[in-house]
């Protein structure tokens, strides 16, 4: 969880991708993740996506669970909330779903 949260908050989308759930890594390659995090991070009125990690509850067989992130420099007291999912020997996160699947260029339409 520390790699992940250090590879957010040093803006290395290529990094975050490589822990990202086989289910959203299936809907886009490492490259295009990187294209749509640094597209969805450029909009001016977005500060630096930083994170802090709050806590970790894993599933008593310990092969799912979730963290609970605050992410500084937004809003005041905004959360995230990712899923932690062990397979294939190691824990992976479903996290930036919006950054998978594009849906993230929807919350800007509003704004042009």
């Amino acid at each position: 969880m520390n790699a992940f949260i250090k590879a957010v908050n040093a803006n290395r989308p290529g990094d975050v991708y490589l822990f990202l759930t086989p289910e959203l890594k299936a809907m886009l390659s490492r490259e295009e993740f990187r294209h749509n995090f640094a597209k969805e991070r450029s909009y001016p009125y977005l500060t630096p996506l930083y994170l802090y990690l709050d806590e970790v509850k894993l599933s008593s067989d310990r092969r799912s669970g979730e963290a609970l992130l605050t992410v500084a420099a937004r809003l005041p007291g905004e959360k995230m909330r990712v899923k932690l999912i062990y397979t294939k020997g190691q824990y992976y996160i479903e996290a930036f779903r919006d950054i998978a699947d594009g849906s993230y260029l929807h919350k800007f339409e509003a704004l042009k």
